[in-house]
């Protein structure tokens, strides 16, 4: 890593005009009063190369050669890595309705029945969110989505989990799509529903009606 100490005794950073050939300053580099091209001079590791600033103005160039200081900084390269980590955990506290409106805004392919299908999934989950107080994505754990698929049932107290086992199957389903969604965004650091058994409807459910005559065969 480099220390303030190395970046000063290994690398120079200096603007200096490249005069044109009939300028009256053409043997004066460090001249900044003209209107000639800028340029920076940088020395580092050994090597030195030349940058244009593409600006005629020695201002302009001075705030381009503290650009690539920063660029060296360690102090700067660690506010820059900090101000990344924020923004990254920023994304991670997006809060869920936002998540969730996202997720349906960004399906392009599904019909209007599948599309009326997420949607509703999307308020169910909203509605569980409220009422298990979760305000961000990544709140959403294992445990608490184990609970709730564990409270659906065709009889369940609360009317909002009263779900036949096809039912349930298709919310489950696309509760794990959003949550492979959110997790691929980075809204989540990890799939809270990866442990979660899938939901296979009985035999006696999927069956269609028969007329009674072959019933009774």
């Amino acid at each position: 890593m480099l220390t303030d100490e190395s970046v000063a005794t290994t690398t120079t950073i200096a603007v200096f005009t490249r005069h044109s050939v009939d300028s009256l300053k053409r043997n004066d580099p460090p001249w900044r009063h003209c209107n000639c091209r800028k340029s920076l001079y940088i020395y580092e590791g050994g090597t030195k190369t030349i940058v244009s600033a593409r600006t005629r103005s020695w201002g302009q160039a001075e705030r381009l050669a503290q650009a690539e200081w920063d660029k060296r900084d360690p102090v700067q390269l660690e506010l820059k890595k900090i101000a990344d980590q924020g923004a990254k955990d920023a994304a991670q506290l997006r809060p869920l309705g936002e998540a969730l409106e996202q997720w349906l805004t960004g399906m392009k392919g599904p019909g209007a029945a599948s599309i009326n299908a997420y949607r509703s999934t999307a308020r169910k989950i909203q509605r569980w969110a409220d009422r298990t107080s979760v305000v961000c994505a990544d709140e959403v754990t294992p445990t608490m989505l184990d609970q709730w698929r564990d409270s659906w049932a065709p009889n369940a107290d609360d009317r909002e989990n009263r779900l036949s086992l096809t039912t349930q199957a298709a919310l489950l389903i696309r509760i794990k799509a959003f949550f492979r969604w959110a997790t691929a965004i980075e809204y989540t650091k990890r799939n809270p529903t990866l442990m979660l058994k899938a939901i296979t409807p009985d035999d006696s459910q999927t069956w269609p009606s028969l007329p009674c005559n072959l019933m009774c065969c």
